[in-house]
């Protein structure tokens, strides 16, 4: 047998494989209809948001099929569906699918999907979100004692998704609210692949001369960042630990 018929008799043999498997792949089809989705960036607001979106899978088999249990690979993922439901040939599964975003994150998730007759289907979601407020306040309303020098102290976070250090932010107050602040200092490295930004961080320090107008505010603006507007409370005193004078300036 000459080294071209021996290749030949190997293609063969691929082939017929390959036929055998196909043959078999189709026999053992489910469902149809897509089982992936992916929502893109989404803007999200501040803590979480819940993004959904429902599959619809055609029973493509020929007998009806029923789930008897759906399993989400993580607890940021939720399936709605019923065990008394049972789908003829021909008719289709709705099937509501959720993830939980909780932070500026790549996130993804499986469902597997169990039959009464045996067969198995996975479902797969994945998402990228961003908070639509990269700004945070921490605390978000500031205690204010009238004519305290040392002022009371906050930190504001910046979520960047940029190589630069961020550019300082600006502050809009009242005449007797005296707003100094630190630089930016990055306090947490993102990671690209994940979908998390870095984040970066400023001290503040705010000085009320005088008397505090009811419903007083002031606002922080960083580049293309929602304006985000911090409330404050008029207080009688306030602790300073010593932690926190070491950082003023």
């Amino acid at each position: 047998m000459t080294k071209k018929t021996i290749h030949a008799c190997i293609l063969i043999l691929l082939l017929i494989g390959a036929g055998i498997i196909a043959v078999l792949l189709l026999r053992n089809t489910t469902v149809s209809g897509n089982q992936n989705f992916d929502f893109g960036l989404v803007k999200i607001p501040r803590p979480s948001k819940t993004l959904e979106h429902t599959f619809h899978l055609t029973n493509v088999s020929d007998h009806e099929l029923r789930i008897t249990n759906a399993i989400p690979s993580c607890a940021c993922a939720t399936i709605s569906w019923s065990p008394d439901v049972v789908v003829a040939p021909g008719q289709e599964f709705i099937l509501p699918v959720t993830l939980d975003m909780q932070r500026s994150q790549y996130r993804s998730a499986t469902v597997r999907l169990e039959f009464a007759s045996g067969e198995m289907e996975v479902l797969r979601v994945k998402g990228v979100a961003h908070f639509e407020q990269p700004l945070q306040c921490l605390p978000p309303t500031i205690l204010v004692a009238s004519d305290d020098s040392e002022g009371s102290r906050s930190i504001v976070s910046l979520e960047w998704h940029e190589d630069s250090t961020p550019p300082a932010p600006t502050f809009v107050s009242p005449e007797n609210i005296i707003i100094t602040a630190d630089s930016w200092i990055k306090s947490k490295v993102g990671n690209p692949n994940k979908g998390t930004p870095d984040k970066w961080t400023i001290r503040l320090k705010i000085v009320l001369v005088g008397v505090l107008e009811s419903d007083a505010t002031f606002s922080i603006m960083q580049h293309s960042a929602p304006e985000l507007i911090v409330p404050l409370t008029l207080t009688d005193s306030i602790e300073h630990p010593n932690l926190l004078k070491g950082g003023s300036r």
